[in-house]
């Protein structure tokens, strides 16, 4: 005797108006949307960390800088 409750695949819900077919071109589709999104946002936030990075290094060069110079100036 054979039976499918163990058989560990899911069942798909097909929404109506679709067939199985569809439903899957429906979800890929969906998850393609959801990862551009996810690419996007995170491409985002890489370019403000990398806008965020020069700003600091900029700043710890100049403070080096004047570091160096009061340093001199002092007798």
């Amino acid at each position: 005797m054979s039976s499918s409750k163990g058989s560990g695949a899911p069942n798909p819900q097909v929404p109506l108006g679709l067939n199985l077919e569809q439903a899957r071109e429906l979800g890929r589709g969906n998850a393609i949307h959801q990862l551009q999104q996810n690419y996007h946002g995170l491409s985002h936030k890489v370019a403000q960390i990398s806008t965020n990075l020069i700003e600091i290094l900029a700043y710890l060069r100049e403070d080096s800088g004047g570091d160096r110079r009061r340093t001199s100036a002092t007798p």
